[in-house]
């Protein structure tokens, strides 16, 4: 069987509009590609140009046998679904994820998020999208959390940035759906 080489299946890494999208847990995930989010979803705004890095953790373990000087069967004995990514718009939304608080109400420019010493973190459905040219690929996850906040670095010569890992949590079995789809015309620059 020859291999069959298609550029048109290379994707290269822009956001699609806003990029990354949150939701309360329980929002119905979108079910395509292309379809818009309903009006639950929240862009999370500008990402820095390091883009979004979708991961996996996945531990195994190995079932050897007396017979047999090699495994015989491996099983999964850990597998998450992660989304990273560093926020550079400073909001009540992108707060309050770093901090894995919940914001208070914003009043005109002014908002404030309180960070508690809770053990508990706020659950969220996440969307992110990516387009290129005719290529449309959405990851979602009906159910995510904070697993990490990198350091915040606060300099003169960058925007500050909010480094965030989401890692999926199972939700009926599922860690993560992928959709993809080519339009039949260019969407976007």
């Amino acid at each position: 069987m020859a291999i069959e080489l298609d550029a048109a299946n290379v994707v290269a890494g822009q956001a699609k509009q806003g990029g990354v999208y949150l939701a309360p847990k329980g929002t119905t995930l979108p079910t395509d590609a292309t379809t818009a989010l309903e009006a639950a979803w929240v862009s999370l705004g500008y990402v820095s140009d390091d883009g979004v890095t979708i991961g996996q953790d996945l531990e195994t373990e190995e079932i050897n046998a007396w017979q047999s000087s090699s495994p015989i069967k491996t099983v999964v004995t850990k597998r998450v679904a992660s989304v990273e990514f560093t926020l550079i718009e400073i909001r009540p939304e992108t707060l309050a994820l770093y901090f894995g608080a919940v914001p208070v109400a914003a009043v005109g420019e002014a908002f404030s998020v309180i960070v508690t010493s809770a053990t508990s973190l706020p659950e969220y459905a996440i969307v992110v999208d990516v387009l290129d040219g005719y290529n449309n690929l959405r990851f979602t996850a009906g159910r995510a959390q904070l697993s990490e906040a990198g350091d915040i670095e606060v300099k003169r010569d960058g925007a500050i940035g909010l480094p965030v890992t989401l890692g999926t949590l199972d939700d009926d079995g599922v860690l993560m759906m992928i959709y993809s789809e080519a339009t039949g015309a260019q969407v976007g620059p």
